[in-house]
């Protein structure tokens, strides 16, 4: 008058479940590695003209654009060189009217330059001073402007091209030491980065007392220090330092001089050397960091 009632164990994943799911696993695995190969092969074109899009910028060379890939990707290639184009003819364009312009200026310089002899001393002094900052600026402007073109590059010894300059501004007075290195051989426009270098050791040597010029090397890049014994530099302000005509002292007095170029020249040679420049306090004062790409 009773039931019995007998239930059959089920275990948590039957045959059928794990036979399911490692079809699945399998399915995945199989669509996953074409599907991310079709992937790659998608992104690369894109990739590489995001790369040329980066260095876009005027008197550096556009590197290979890709011609394949879909039709978006060949008219964002056109759309990136057509850019690169404005800006080099933008860039040339400004270079020409500087150039006119110092030429136009040189004249009257010229002439002032003559009328002023007639002056009284004191007179003169401060007349040909003020004629000799107006020609700075204009050679200053005419330097950064062509800055931007791109000159003959060849494998160098960094170190070698530190040491002749530093001796050079030794012999001309100017507090320069330079603690060598390992040897770093980068590829480069020989004068642009000799400029470069100058540019920030006498920013050093007229705003610090003196410029410590070091490097050291890494797997891929050479590192650059210029240190100074300054007051430091207020990171507030650093990047407002890079801009043209900016100087660090704001009175603009000729005993620190400057024109307010020297370190926009500098990060614009830099960055054509696929390099940059950092301003930032080190251990006694203020600290210029260079790092440039060693030579393939």
């Amino acid at each position: 008058s009773t039931w019995r009632i007998v239930e059959t164990p089920r275990p948590w994943l039957a045959p059928w479940h794990l036979t399911t799911l490692l079809a699945m696993l399998v399915a995945v695995v199989a669509l996953a590695v074409p599907a991310w190969f079709i992937a790659q092969a998608i992104s690369r074109p894109v990739r590489a003209v995001a790369r040329a899009a980066e260095r876009a910028r005027a008197g550096a060379e556009l590197p290979p654009m890709p011609t394949g890939g879909a039709r978006e990707v060949r008219d964002l290639a056109r759309a990136v060189a057509a850019m690169h184009g404005r800006l080099a003819a933008h860039a040339e364009g400004r270079t020409t009217m500087l150039a006119a312009i110092a030429h136009d200026l040189g004249t009257p310089l010229s002439r002032l330059a003559f009328r002023v002899e007639q002056l009284p001393e004191a007179a003169r002094e401060r007349a040909a001073a003020d004629i000799a900052e107006m020609r700075a600026m204009i050679a200053a402007a005419l330097s950064f402007a062509r800055d931007e073109a791109v000159g003959d590059r060849t494998r160098l010894d960094l170190g070698s091209l530190i040491e002749s300059l530093a001796d050079d501004m030794a012999d001309a007075g100017a507090a320069v030491m330079v603690e060598p290195g390992s040897r770093a051989v980068v590829s480069g426009d020989a004068a642009a980065l000799r400029r470069l270098f100058a540019n920030l050791a006498e920013n050093a040597v007229r705003y610090g007392d003196r410029a410590a010029i070091g490097w050291r090397v890494t797997d891929d890049a050479v590192e650059v220090t210029i240190d100074d014994a300054g007051p430091g530099i207020d990171p507030a302000t650093v990047e407002r330092l890079f801009e043209p005509f900016v100087r660090g002292d704001p009175s603009r007095n000729r005993a620190t001089g400057g024109t307010g170029l020297g370190l926009a020249i500098a990060r614009s040679i830099a960055a054509r050397h696929e390099g940059e420049v950092v301003l930032e306090n080190g251990p006694e004062g203020g600290r210029a960091r260079v790092t440039l790409p060693l030579a393939g």
